[in-house]
């Protein structure tokens, strides 16, 4: 009876230590989505310290540094996360997207790649393969990858605008304005400049 008493109040503490820490994230994730990001990212630093393979609390608190333009340290925790779970794709997409604003073009692409191998329903992984294409002078890859991006999401309005922009590249003015023209109703506002430019 003694014995079970045990067992039991082990469950109930280590319930509550869930429950806790649930409350926890939950509130780091509350105030990551009211804007507060310096909040979320004390938050989120309380809940590691005491939970230090916590994933989704290191990536949520670098994408709350990232939205504070803090990159070196959304760059460490994006890093962090990989170390713990390297086939997180989120993580591999945004430092894609850390390469990509720095201008490294080749390691951007290689986590853009890791993106569409681990999921590759993910339209941001190709689109971001497309640009590092692009940015590189890899015409036939990147048109290939914008392709891809629109097929999965018809609501990628930047993947118009720079398909419609290679479309020019390889003189089809034809298909360019049309891909300009639905980046125009997709609120990409470069659209109104290259549309007078070439489709007059």
């Amino acid at each position: 009876m003694l014995a079970n008493s045990k067992i039991l109040s082990v469950i109930i503490v280590a319930f509550l230590m869930i429950s806790c820490g649930g409350e926890e994230t939950s509130k780091g994730d509350a105030l990551f989505g009211a804007g507060k990001y310096q909040q979320a990212i004390a938050a989120y630093t309380e809940y590691v310290k005491l939970h230090p393979t916590h994933v989704a609390s290191f990536y949520n608190r670098g994408r709350s540094y990232e939205e504070l333009k803090n990159y070196d340290q959304s760059f460490k925790d994006f890093n962090k996360v990989l170390e713990l779970d390297e086939r997180n794709f989120n993580a591999h997409l945004s430092l894609s997207k850390h390469y990509y604003r720095d201008r490294a073009y080749a390691k951007s692409l290689i986590h853009s790649k890791r993106v569409v191998e681990l999921n590759g329903s993910v339209a941001q992984g190709h689109f971001l393969i497309a640009r590092n294409n692009h940015q590189m002078g890899n015409v036939k890859e990147a048109m290939k990858s914008y392709d891809q991006a629109i097929e999965l999401n018809e609501n990628l309005g930047e993947a118009y605008l720079y398909r419609g922009a290679l479309h020019v590249y390889n003189k089809n003015n034809g298909r360019a304005c049309s891909d300009f023209k639905n980046a125009k109703n997709l609120n990409i506002s470069e659209a109104d400049d290259v549309l007078s430019k070439y489709c007059k």
